[in-house]
């Protein structure tokens, strides 16, 4: 009969994997001391002595179970929502200083310096509040239409169809700046047309033009998703050009530019359309299909297509460099005006001014805690060659998710009180280059071969190429990707880290099955202050005070993009492997090992992911589901037996409403206790807002332009009701 071993706690997952056993079934054995053990001494003996305060790359997030937190602020500053602000009729209302649309004169000529000037110099701005304005869209005015361009902004697949090109820009969605905030209306390399533009002059219709405004962002990143690459983001094609620099270029050039031309003072974004499809392009110049791009003639890197030079269809003579980038950062521009506000104290009396400022309001508040690349090793054969750390590789994020009331408090500054709290997490599989079972959080995101749909002898990587050592034995995939809520597993811990995800393997030696879990041994014991609180640095990381015994790591986590090993290669241990700096960092945890002396040959590259967000670190945190409290009360309805005598009982509520007010298409909602009951709402000059039943704790309304416009003047509501308690009013 089979034997079922039982290990140590931290080994033994009772059930997982095991079929069900009598009593006689079960023996208890050293088998997973064997494998550790095993395979801790060829890892000792392979790169000795291990940094002692080495927690291999899952340095933990400290959680701040305080409640409530109080934040620098002014008092009547009202709290913006982080991201694209697309009301574009209230922002001169609102004070801000909305620019004119751009001159066809001045978009050609920043047209003119970014498809004839290669990779030019980026001159970082530095603004959170700011204006998008578009300006070109790549493949509308090229070479073809204009000889002076440098570029085509025209790609095309190598030995596909020639007559077949695309302009990449129709691949460019989801313009998006800062830590990957969405700029509104921005796809396809173009924004589309605002009707409804206000203007600072009141008297004015409003005008049409593309344009967005940013709050609370900023302008250090900006990035696009490529729809050719399943929306794979990329933030690195990317160059800021001021307009004082191209009024010196066309000047230099001997170009003549109109007044109504002069972009001095202006500030640009241009953007490089990319599509690295395939690792190595330049090097594998006889595979099937490519993409390529056209270049001028004496282009750095450029070449034809192979055997097909003399071909009119691949139009002769043309010449090529692999991919979609030409360093010509035309496929897409923007403009960037700084997001500055006119003094609107005079626009509204004293009075209203103290009732419109200081504001509450409830938030998603999303905050990454735990951000990387994890590499596994399963144990199952401890050898030098086996030592590759790639039997699973997974990117993961775990999110903390808290709902939030924010608050000014005497002295200006907005307090925040967390109401609630959630975990949630984010996996993308990328490989599996083990051969035994192997389960990921255990049933939430489950087993790695099934959910790549192979078996277990099949090894899977997901950039689609084969092993220069174990070539056939590697099956191209897509990544599997997974999101669910963790709160159950995260809620108790008062610190958390990647290495919190378990990793769960069933290992098998002849009749005999063990389970064990891969995850690393906590050694460290970290400082705490007097009240039992762990201390923290400047970084929020916990302060160790004993390291402990060092502990072999039997996963590792790198930042999202490592490339990782391919089969039976040592991750790294002097010039053997990939990665040279192995062994420096395993006795100083300080070394990146992933950055220097790497041997690219023995890597799987090219990879891709869906949470390879360049700009998003942990800490990364943004806003959802803002909504401003116009009024709190609570105010109790007593029971009427006869609903229709409840209009003799409203009462006349003041609104705290938000600078601006509230606009048409805004949600106002109800939140109730003490329901059900009858609940009525009326504009103070009693058109209806709401007149029914409540049975749940809200009730949710889109207002209409009437309700708006009378809410916005009167700044009052009617309510009344019967058998129930209405608590706060909120808008969003």
């Amino acid at each position: 009969m089979k034997k079922y071993l039982i290990t140590g706690a931290m080994a033994l997952l009772a059930g997982f994997y095991l079929t069900s056993c009598t009593h006689d079934d079960i023996e208890y054995s050293s088998l997973y001391e064997e494998k550790t053990q095993s395979f801790e001494k060829v890892f000792k003996d392979l790169y000795g002595t291990i940094d002692p305060n080495h927690d291999w790359g899952f340095t933990p997030y400290v959680v701040d179970n305080n409640t409530t937190e109080a934040t620098a602020g002014t008092r009547g500053t009202r709290a913006l929502t982080r991201g694209a602000y697309p009301n574009a009729n209230d922002w001169a209302k609102e004070g801000w200083n909305v620019p004119d649309p751009l001159h066809a004169e001045q978009i050609a000529i920043v047209r003119k310096y970014f498809q004839q000037f290669r990779d030019p110099v980026d001159e970082p701005i530095n603004y959170s509040d700011f204006f998008v304005q578009d300006v070109y869209k790549g493949g509308t005015y090229a070479k073809d239409k204009d000889p002076d361009s440098k570029t085509t902004e025209t790609c095309y697949s190598a030995y596909g169809d020639p007559n077949s090109p695309f302009y990449g820009s129709n691949q460019m969605d989801q313009l998006s700046a800062g830590m990957g905030d969405h700029i509104s209306n921005y796809n396809n390399a173009q924004c589309s047309p605002n009707t409804n533009v206000s203007s600072a002059n009141p008297d004015l219709n409003p005008h049409t033009d593309k344009i967005m405004l940013m709050t609370g962002s900023s302008t250090a990143y900006f990035g696009y998703n490529n729809s050719l690459q399943s929306s794979y983001k990329y933030n690195d094609m990317f160059t800021r050009v001021s307009g004082n620099t191209i009024m010196q270029w066309a000047k230099d050039n001997n170009i003549t530019v109109p007044s109504t031309g002069d972009v001095t003072g202006m500030h640009f974004v241009g953007f490089d359309y990319e599509a690295d499809l395939s690792h190595g392009l330049t090097d594998n110049m006889q595979g099937n299909s490519y993409l390529v791009t056209e270049v001028p003639a004496g282009t750095a890197g450029a070449f034809q297509i192979p055997n097909k030079q003399n071909d009119d269809n691949w139009q002769k003579g043309k010449w090529y460099i692999a991919g979609a980038r030409d360093h010509y950062y035309s496929d897409w521009i923007v403009r960037i005006i700084p997001g500055t506000k006119r003094d609107t104290s005079k626009d509204q009396d004293k009075e209203e001014e103290e009732t419109t400022t200081s504001k509450k309001y409830t938030a998603k508040r999303h905050e990454i805690i735990a951000i990387g690349r994890v590499f596994v090793e399963d144990l199952y054969n401890a050898s030098r060659a086996d030592i590759d750390y790639n039997d699973a590789v997974f990117d993961a994020i775990i999110w903390k998710d808290d709902s939030i009331l924010v608050e000014p408090n005497f002295w200006g500054q907005e307090t925040t009180t967390t109401i609630s709290r959630k975990y949630r997490v984010e996996i993308a599989l990328l490989a599996a280059g083990g051969t035994i079972p192997m389960k990921i959080a255990g049933s939430k995101f489950g087993d790695v071969h099934q959910a790549f749909g192979v078996g277990l002898t099949t090894i899977v990587n997901t950039v689609g190429e084969a092993s220069n050592v174990f070539g056939s034995l590697v099956t191209g995939k897509d990544y599997v990707y997974k999101e669910f809520d963790y709160t159950d597993e995260l809620k108790l811990k008062n610190k958390i880290s990647l290495n919190d995800i378990p990793i769960d393997v069933e290992w098998i030696t002849g009749d005999v099955k063990v389970a064990a879990r891969l995850n690393n041994k906590e050694t460290h014991t970290y400082k705490k202050d007097a009240e039992g609180k762990l201390v923290v640095d400047a970084n929020r990381d916990p302060i160790v005070e004993d390291a402990g015994a060092p502990v072999v790591p039997h996963v590792l986590q790198v930042p999202i993009g490592t490339a990782w090993a391919q089969e039976r290669v040592n991750i790294g241990l002097g010039n053997e492997g990939p990665y040279h700096d192995f062994p420096k960092y395993v006795k100083d945890h300080t070394v990146n090992f992933w950055e220097n002396n790497v041997d690219k040959f023995y890597l799987y590259l090219g990879n891709r992911s869906p949470l390879a967000f360049k700009d998003k670190k942990k800490g990364y945190t943004y806003l959802t589901d803002i909504k401003t409290i116009i009024w709190e009360g609570p105010k109790t309805f007593k029971y009427y037996p006869i609903i229709s005598e409840i209009v003799n009982y409203f009462t006349s509520e003041k609104l705290n409403l938000p600078e601006g007010g509230v606009k048409e298409g805004q949600v106002m909602t109800f939140i109730f206790t003490n329901y059900p009951g009858y609940f009525k709402a009326q504009t103070n000059d009693g058109a209806t807002i709401y007149d029914g039943n409540v049975t749940s704790e809200s009730i949710s309304i889109t207002l209409t332009s009437d309700q708006a416009a009378k809410i916005n003047s009167q700044k009052k509501i009617k309510v009344s009701g019967s058998d129930l308690t209405l608590k706060t009013i909120t808008i969003r």
